[in-house]
């Protein structure tokens, strides 16, 4: 399978208050898709329907996920809180050094958290300056959910956008290592999916040797 590219985008998302389901629309046609429908454990088998679609602006990287899973649950409503126990998708990308990483996990309810990683357990959270630099909306409210439908799913959708600036590009990348993940440690059935695959015996997306190199196009420079 040929390695996927990231686009570059000339479309501006200006209301990060509300999600605009006619921008979604035509983003999904512009980024690069992809699946994240890695089930890494047997012992998790959910497989919620989760697509990831990211395009970049030169300055930083839009991503849109949209999600089909059987319980939404939203707890955590402040910053760095923790999100990763919801209906969760998380963004990590490995910094220039090559030695840390930043992990950007939102749940359903856009609440975030953030961090720049030696590893899972020498982290710092970004401020809330930072934080306030990583936008997000979703088509579900910022409040708390636990909704499980008697028949079929919930659908929900979350644009995130991270400027490279954050992660420690100066300026647009030629390529960047990244994974994407669904999980919910605390819905009804806990899952833990990834994009790429990751070859440890427990769930564990900390894990910077399975991050895959991408590449930005870069054409319109």
């Amino acid at each position: 399978m040929p390695t996927p590219v990231i686009p570059h985008t000339k479309l501006q998302y200006c209301n990060w208050d509300e999600f605009d389901p006619a921008f979604a629309d035509t983003f999904r046609n512009e980024a690069v898709h992809l699946h994240i429908s890695t089930v890494n454990w047997p012992e998790f088998p959910l497989k919620p329907d989760v697509h990831a679609r990211l395009a970049h602006n030169g300055s930083g990287i839009y991503c849109l996920f949209d999600v089909e899973e059987p319980h939404l649950r939203v707890a955590a409503l402040s910053d760095n809180g923790p999100v990763w126990e919801d209906s969760c998708v998380e963004l990590f990308v490995a910094t220039p050094d090559g030695k840390h990483y930043c992990n950007i996990e939102v749940n359903a309810a856009a609440t975030a958290l953030a961090a720049r990683r030696e590893s899972r357990e020498k982290f710092k959270h970004f401020s809330a300056a930072e934080m306030a630099e990583i936008k997000r909306c979703s088509t579900v409210p910022h409040m708390q959910h636990d909704e499980k439908p008697a028949n079929g799913n919930i659908k929900w959708s979350l644009l995130l956008y991270i400027p490279f600036e954050l992660i420690g590009f100066m300026g647009c990348p030629d390529s960047i290592r990244i994974n994407l993940y669904k999980c919910g440690d605390k819905t009804e059935t806990p899952h833990f999916l990834s994009w790429n695959p990751i070859a440890t015996p427990a769930p564990d997306f900390h894990r910077p040797e399975f991050f895959k190199e991408i590449s930005l196009d870069k054409s319109y420079a």
